[in-house]
């Protein structure tokens, strides 16, 4: 979502605010995975893939979309990051919404309230 927004706001960003955006960015979702792969007891190999396959992918779009000069292509470029952030928003929506409508394991049984809550989420 924040790579989206940047690549739509279309503007000359700092090379210390790209790196440490991308450190940041890669030590949160390395953190994600690295624990759903010690679940499924992965080897270090595994997680040494994962990253040199996420950083040959970026390196390529990245390279891709440095090199664009055509008006028409920059526009493109600036509505598929426009999407890919606004389909980011909307994930966060979605998942803020599953998760608060839930209702805890002691919540008291009204009339109605299972009804009331199949409307809201489904």
């Amino acid at each position: 979502m924040t790579l989206g927004a940047m690549v739509a706001a279309d503007r000359p960003w700092s090379l210390k605010l790209i790196a440490g955006l991308a450190v940041l960015l890669r030590l949160f979702d390395g953190g994600m995975a690295g624990g759903e792969l010690a679940k499924a007891h992965a080897s270090n190999l595994v997680a040494a893939g994962i990253t040199a396959a996420w950083f040959v992918v970026v390196s390529l779009l990245a390279g891709q979309v440095a090199t664009v000069r055509a008006f028409a292509a920059r526009v493109a470029v600036q509505a598929a990051g426009g999407w890919i952030a606004a389909i980011g928003l909307f994930m966060l929506g979605r998942g803020a919404k599953l998760r608060f409508l839930r209702a805890p394991a002691n919540w008291p049984e009204t009339p109605g309230y299972r009804r009331r809550l199949q409307t809201r989420v489904g």
